[in-house]
């Protein structure tokens, strides 16, 4: 057998030309795997229990806050120009709540806190960030994505929650789904459609091409007992599936292709990046697959943290991580991307 790899990183595909000396010359199509490297960077400690994490430009913002009523929730900035030296620029404490998500459009941020509800923020001067008048209640709110001029809600006892957020300083009302489950954690927006992740009542599909007028459920799939998190990518949804594992279903028939369970893996977040999924669960372990062929998602790697690893991102050959109180960066290797977009 004869053959060379082509050059580049992680999962490389080589022909091989062998020969047999009753079929002659045939040309076969191997799979090598390399194994993934994160090489720590730098890190910088965080003034509350990392929640999630969202870049934009270059900055990280944080969400947090404990679950104890004394602790105190909000978010932080961090300036991530400098890999090799993060340097916290500003901080927005907010005493007995926390702050579950944070959405950034433009010179806005939009956070989801606990009794606080809906919050907008002024970060057009980073170092001089002001809170805007405009506040909406929700009882139990989790997850938050903006797209066009409406944010999109978790509520975790009620379902999904809509507001017009066209101008931050008068937020509306717009709408609200039941998903008819008291575990509503995750909502995903993917081109008209929202992908909303419950316990004991499946993942909801919902049209949301006019939210003003109508929230109709066009799909619903049922598999797993609990889906945490949902991230959906081209024709497929993949699910942080908890106690079921790690689930990729097919958006156009809502069939499941793939999965992977274990024992003692019960994922509750997920982050995509290129051809690979990352999956932390609960016991401080986070899960990198290969996800080129959705069918048989192939585990590459696993990573074992002292805290549970909240959100990850990938960018640029860098991994941006948040666990606990304290925010990572690392350098990354062996991972084959065809496209640099987290």
């Amino acid at each position: 057998i004869q053959w060379e790899p082509s050059v580049g990183t992680g999962n490389t595909e080589v022909l091989v030309l062998a020969e047999d000396e009753h079929e002659g010359l045939d040309t076969l199509k191997l799979t090598i795997m390399f194994p993934i490297h994160f090489e720590r960077i730098s890190s910088s400690d965080l003034p509350l229990e990392a929640q999630s994490l969202v870049l934009s430009d270059n900055c990280a913002f944080i969400p947090g806050g404990g679950f104890n009523n004394t602790d105190s929730g909000g978010f932080c900035i961090i300036d991530i120009e400098d890999i090799s030296s993060p340097t916290i620029i500003n901080s927005v404490l907010i005493d007995n709540t926390i702050t579950f998500d944070i959405a950034i459009s433009e010179s806005i941020a939009f956070t989801t806190s606990k009794i606080k509800g809906l919050q907008c923020y002024d970060i057009s001067n980073l170092d001089s960030i002001f809170i805007l008048p405009s506040r909406k209640s929700i009882a139990e709110p989790g997850s938050i994505v903006k797209a066009g001029d409406f944010v999109y809600i978790s509520n975790q006892s009620r379902g999904m929650t809509v507001f017009n957020v066209k101008d931050p300083n008068r937020i509306g009302f717009i709408n609200e789904y039941p998903t008819g489950s008291d575990n509503t954690w995750d909502v995903e927006v993917y081109n008209n459609y929202a992908y909303i992740s419950t316990s004991y009542d499946g993942l909801h599909i919902v049209d949301i091409s006019s939210p003003s007028n109508s929230l109709v459920r066009v799909g619903h799939y049922t598999g797993p007992e609990k889906i945490k998190e949902t991230v959906v990518s081209d024709k497929f949804a993949y699910l942080a599936a908890d106690t079921d594992g790690f689930e990729i279903v097919d958006i156009s028939n809502l069939e499941l292709i793939g999965d992977h369970k274990e024992d003692g893996f019960d994922p509750y977040k997920i982050s995509l990046y290129g051809n690979y999924a990352f999956l932390s669960d609960w016991g401080g372990m986070l899960k990198v697959f290969d996800i080129r062929n959705p069918r048989k998602p192939m585990l590459c790697d696993t990573l074992e943290d002292s805290y549970n690893t909240e959100r990850i991102i990938i960018k640029n050959g860098y991994a941006y991580w948040v666990s606990g109180r304290e925010f990572r960066i690392y350098r990354v290797f062996n991972l084959r991307i065809e496209n640099d977009t987290p």
